[in-house]
């Protein structure tokens, strides 16, 4: 008679809640409501799966000097404001800074600004064999994110994605975020007949399990193809590419 021993049961992750504001500072030990980190992405690497990142209002862009990791550019030459890679998080904007208390995006307004230069968030799972990636995403602004193809390529390596926000193979649910003046501009090209695509100006969802937006607003975004030989690159979905 062979007996079966039971497997324990793995208890599920408790969530933590990393805070961030204008005013905060990326020092080590960040994140407390009283010791906000300064960026998104400060409170991004220090974050765990199924962590909680609360947001005060103000805008964020760019912090000059962060280092990340290459698959953070994305296909782009500059990295993103926020890169999430095989982490699942939720982000939550619109707080007063001080009063974490509740979430008013239209009161405390809390914006990603790209700056015309770079993609405002990119979420991706690098891998079939590294954890998984999501992003629950609540009372933001995403704003004049930008995903350019590079110019002088070949074929899809001239394709652009996204540049609000880009989910790659990882769901992304969305809840009362304004996307407005983001492109995707495919690169341009004398080596072949086409111009590269660009796709989704506000978002794109790329081989995502799911997708899931309510109260999403799109405001002048655009995608734009690329320069080719013979012909321009297709632009395809300004707001929403999937």
């Amino acid at each position: 008679v062979s007996s079966v021993q039971a497997l324990p049961v793995r208890a599920a992750p408790i969530p933590t809640e990393v805070y961030v504001a204008t005013t905060g500072s990326d020092d080590a030990g960040c994140g407390a409501p009283d010791t906000p980190c300064r960026t998104i992405q400060q409170a991004v690497d220090i974050a765990n799966s199924y962590d909680v990142i609360r947001v005060a209002e103000g805008v964020y862009r760019y912090a000059a000097g962060t280092s990340l990791p290459p698959p953070c550019y994305g296909g782009t030459a500059l990295l993103p404001v926020v890169c999430i890679l095989n982490k699942e998080l939720s982000i939550v904007g619109g707080y007063r800074a001080g009063d974490w208390s509740s979430s008013d995006p239209a009161a405390h307004p809390t914006i990603i600004d790209g700056e015309g230069q770079r993609r405002g968030v990119l979420l991706q799972r690098t891998g079939p064999s590294e954890p998984p990636a999501s992003l629950d995403m609540e009372g933001f602004v995403i704003q004049n994110g930008l995903a350019h193809g590079p110019d002088g390529q070949s074929g899809d390596r001239t394709f652009a994605f996204g540049g609000g926000v880009l989910a790659d193979l990882s769901p992304l649910a969305l809840r009362n975020v304004v996307f407005r003046y983001n492109r995707a501009v495919g690169g341009s090209t004398s080596a072949e007949c086409y111009g590269g695509a660009g796709a989704g100006g506000g978002v794109a969802v790329r081989a995502s399990p799911s997708a899931s937006f309510q109260n999403v607003i799109f405001e002048y975004n655009e995608a734009r193809g690329g320069y080719g030989r013979d012909r321009g690159g297709l632009g395809i979905g300004g707001g929403l590419f999937a």
